[in-house]
């Protein structure tokens, strides 16, 4: 792989780390970014194949976490709390099983269905409405569904622009990546606190997703100042 496109800014632990979702870059960030940036050493990447990054030699959940492990090493970022939005939500995922020595935390934004067993049937649907000549009309089609109608039209614009001029054949491997990921295995194995935010029509039931992990919530307890288990 090549290089990563990156925005590194500020002072203060810990250290932020944000990934942005698929087909999106790190500018998707940038309200976080400005926000934290002033108490928080804040770094967001493009994940590879995205924004400024170069195209990959390998599409895979894993192959990315090493990436982006490779950049926290070389800016000395230290133990982070990882955002992912998305893919970039899976990619946080494998980077606490890869590197935990970098991962104190994991936000999990909006992630993509976590249970493998939905992808066998959802990932040929939208690699077959991607491809062919009428692929791109069907990527901006899957694109523009994801909003409300009370989002901010010059926002919602702005990322359908970035989403959908991101080649097809990426786009597509990607899907391919996310599919053969098995995020509810590493979830279940995490032994970080790990925090889940779903959008109005979430992907992930809550309940299975604490099934899998019972002890998630405990772990944000303990971290906050008079928490359950804070002091233990």
């Amino acid at each position: 792989m090549g290089e990563l496109g990156y925005d590194i800014a500020g002072a203060g632990e810990p250290s932020l780390l944000f990934l942005h979702g698929w087909c999106g870059d790190r500018s998707f960030w940038a309200a976080q970014f400005d926000n934290f940036s002033p108490s928080h050493r804040v770094l967001a990447v493009d994940l590879p194949g995205h924004g400024k990054s170069s195209v990959p030699e390998e599409y895979s959940i894993d192959a990315f976490a090493r990436k982006v492990a490779e950049l926290a090493d070389d800016l000395r970022l230290g133990r982070s709390v990882v955002f992912g939005h998305s893919i970039g939500a899976m990619v946080a995922l494998a980077l606490s099983q890869l590197a935990p020595e970098l991962v104190g935390a994991v936000a999990l934004i909006d992630p993509p269905p976590l249970n493998r067993e939905v992808w066998k049937g959802f990932a040929p649907q939208l690699i077959t409405s991607f491809s062919g000549p009428d692929g791109p009309n069907g990527r901006r089609g899957f694109v523009e569904q994801m909003f409300l109608p009370t989002d901010d039209p010059t926002r919602r614009a702005k990322i359908i622009k970035t989403m959908t001029a991101v080649p097809n054949d990426i786009a597509i491997a990607l899907v391919e990546a996310i599919a053969a990921y098995d995020a509810m295995a590493v979830l279940q194995q995490c032994d970080v606190p790990v925090l889940t935010i779903s959008s109005a029509v979430p992907t992930n039931d809550a309940a299975s997703l604490l099934a899998v992990n019972p002890t998630m919530i405990e772990r944000f307890l303990a971290i906050i100042p008079g928490g359950t288990l804070a002091g233990q």
